[in-house]
């Protein structure tokens, strides 16, 4: 994830988003924010953003 991260950076993305049912503890200790919950397929999902620049 930190070498996709350090890509999308490189590349001028300003924000990434994700979706996950599992991790999202997880990806708030790597700086994530999580945007809404939401059902997704029958799972319950956290939305997430992570703002590069």
């Amino acid at each position: 994830m930190r070498r996709a991260v350090k890509e999308a950076a490189a590349l001028g993305v300003r924000e990434l988003f994700r979706y996950t049912s599992t991790a999202r503890r997880l990806y708030e200790r790597l700086g994530w924010t999580v945007l809404r919950e939401d059902a997704y397929q029958g799972e319950q999902v956290a939305v997430m953003a992570l703002r590069l620049a």
